[in-house]
């Protein structure tokens, strides 16, 4: 323990620094690991403040390597649904990107229009062995005469790139696009149940998923049986002695790094802060009240050469602190979530028990004075007035009779 004075406060602090690593099976439970649940115990040294001080708990350092997928299954999956036609078969099912770090936009649109592309081969009608259905895609560049709208073309000063998906799918043989078919970026809140046409019930990170932010598109937050609002623009062409073609484009940019999580937040058990609901789980959307939240920092995303997310305190830069509403503590439990309060997927199942997803921060713990105790009388005692002060306002002039002016 050390005394020193800080500039948050103009109280003396006792405090002490912290420093945590969670790897190699630290502080688990029975149902923790070394990301998502893991704790501290204080049993040989406590932490308990006076009748005159609260304790202060601060996050000062944290880092992170990124061992996790920026396409993962909190972002990666939409729904896509068409009525039996003529040339196609019912479909309602969810497209998944597969998981993993895409270099770009255009290798993750390469790999999306391969999903869809598959998907149109599926519900094609049987009994046509040879459908097949080719696909292009690119970014969308976009020119002031519009010409070469739609190309890729080299940067000029005169272009500007809207980073917005443009997938071209192409019926095979002599069959056609004859039905709508609805793409749908989901995200209904988890409190609800969702089944889809053919009974599939859907998963929570299924039904409230971030792929909208990652490719562009419009988020769908009502659950529609038959669906008819679109995510992206859609559009059947059919062309005279042509076959018909499928047109998907985003309606805005895609996710420009190829991410949805641009920080981590991480949780202690004691911390008493505040968050607006729609950040503690996926039941909430637009209600954007202010309640209580465990959350004990911000971490921001900070790339270099070794994928290191991390965040530090600067000098002049205000940390993130709880004051505690207890007043003795005994152990410290901590979580990281996302930005709706879920848990980061893992790579491969077993990474966050003896992998290598984990972390490491500095904690700081004070004692901070209070300028009062709350177990006693703060009122200052009442001025000595003198007696001729007191005598009533209403006494007579030249008496000593005094009337009472209520009577």
């Amino acid at each position: 323990m050390y005394i020193y004075m800080n500039n948050f406060n103009e109280f003396a602090a006792e405090s002490q620094e912290i420093f945590i690593d969670s790897q190699s099976g630290f502080g688990l439970s029975a149902r923790g690991n070394q990301f998502d649940d893991f704790k501290i115990n204080f049993n040989t040294q406590p932490f308990e403040s006076g009748s005159d001080s609260i304790l202060r708990l601060s996050l000062t350092q944290f880092n992170a390597a990124k061992q996790w997928y920026d396409v993962n299954e909190n972002n990666n999956t939409f729904r896509m649904f068409n009525a039996a036609s003529t040339n196609l078969d019912a479909g309602d099912g969810m497209i998944t990107i597969p998981s993993g770090d895409y270099m770009n936009n255009n290798c993750l649109a390469d790999m999306l229009t391969d999903q869809i592309r598959d998907q149109l081969q599926v519900i094609f009608k049987t009994g046509n062995p040879t459908a097949s259905v080719e696909s292009t895609q690119t970014i969308s560049v976009a020119d002031p005469t519009n010409a070469n709208t739609g190309k890729l073309i080299p940067f000029n000063r005169t272009y500007r790139n809207t980073n917005k998906l443009i997938m071209t799918f192409t019926a095979p043989g002599t069959q056609g696009f004859d039905t709508d078919i609805v793409f749908q970026t989901l995200q209904v809140p988890i409190d609800q149940t969702v089944t889809l046409t053919g009974g599939a019930v859907l998963t929570s990170t299924q039904q409230f998923n971030d792929s909208y932010w990652l490719l562009g598109g419009k988020r769908v937050e009502t659950y529609e049986a038959v669906p008819t609002t679109q995510s992206f623009s859609v559009q059947i062409s059919t062309v005279t002695n042509a076959n018909d073609t499928l047109t998907v484009k985003s309606f805005f940019s895609t996710a420009a790094e190829v991410h949805t999580l641009p920080h981590l937040y991480l949780r202690c058990d004691v911390a008493d802060n505040q968050v607006s609901s729609n950040m503690i789980a996926s039941t909430e959307q637009h209600n954007h009240q202010a309640t209580h939240s465990t959350i004990l920092g911000k971490i921001p995303r900070v790339m270099n050469g070794r994928q290191q997310v991390s965040y530090t305190l600067d000098s002049g830069l205000t940390r993130f602190f709880s004051n505690l509403n207890t007043r003795f503590m005994n152990d410290l439990r901590f979580e990281i979530v996302d930005h709706r309060g879920r848990l980061i997927p893992e790579a491969a199942p077993g990474q966050k028990d003896i992998g290598n997803m984990f972390c490491n921060f500095a904690l700081k713990i004070e004692k901070v004075k209070i300028p009062y105790s709350p177990n006693v009388l703060q009122a200052p005692p009442p001025p000595d007035v003198p007696l001729l002060a007191r005598t009533n306002a209403f006494s007579l002039a030249g008496t000593n009779q005094n009337i009472n002016p209520f009577v």
